[in-house]
């Protein structure tokens, strides 16, 4: 008998820290002891089983009284029917999920299962609005001839609201990240180093592993 824990986040700018303290905690709780934690950075939600590599790899691996935790049941999937063929999946290899959020997740009976499906359902009406509202606000920034879409750190959008340009503070923040980064300093202690020099991230959010993670991919890939 296994524990898994996955987590998932749709965006690259986005980091697993809130699932991984919520599931930690969860662990502390129920005495659970996590052998292997399955990570899919930035996939959507909606996306099928085959293209998110790492709820693949954790599927297959599935056993007998192997249980998976969840910070919550959209973090599996946002698409119902890929939800079932997942819950499926699980139920033919004798496993189990389990949600930190609760949602219904571990009881077998009909009103847990009718709890499930109504989540997932949910999770699934959130993302078809969630779409719908971008869609939208594209429309209007393409009306308006303005530029729409993610903006790396180190750079911003120009006054004329459709050039990037260089962002002074950020680019000097990246460029301190390089340098620790060339000092073998391990991401968690780059992290560290700049929320104590109050070198935040973007929106004056703290940085976490898998974000300095992130931009240093980055940084990589422009080299």
């Amino acid at each position: 008998m296994r524990t898994y824990a996955y987590l998932r986040v749709s965006t690259k700018d986005q980091d697993f820290e809130l699932q991984q303290f919520a599931i930690t905690e969860y662990c502390k709780q129920n005495n659970l002891i996590i052998d292997r934690w399955f990570e899919d950075h930035a996939k959507s939600g909606s996306l099928s089983i085959e293209k998110r590599p790492a709820l693949a790899n954790m599927l297959s691996n599935l056993r007998t009284n192997d249980t998976i935790i969840v910070y919550k049941r959209d973090r599996v999937s946002r698409d119902l029917l890929t939800m079932l063929l997942i819950e499926r999946t699980v139920k033919q290899a004798k496993a189990q999920i389990l949600s930190v959020k609760d949602e219904g997740s571990e009881k077998q009976d009909p009103n847990s299962e009718l709890m499930r499906n109504l989540f997932s359902s949910f999770a699934q009406y959130e993302r078809k609005l969630i779409s719908s509202r971008i869609q939208d606000k594209f429309k209007a920034k393409r009306a308006k001839n303005e530029r729409w879409g993610y903006i790396p750190f180190g750079k911003r959008l120009s006054t004329d609201n459709k050039t990037i340009e260089v962002c002074p503070h950020e680019s000097a923040t990246l460029h301190y990240i390089d340098r620790l980064h060339t000092q073998k300093q391990s991401l968690r202690v780059i992290a560290r180093t700049l929320n104590d020099q109050r070198m935040f991230n973007r929106n004056n959010s703290h940085w976490t592993h898998d974000s300095v993670r992130n931009v240093l991919k980055r940084l990589v890939s422009q080299q």
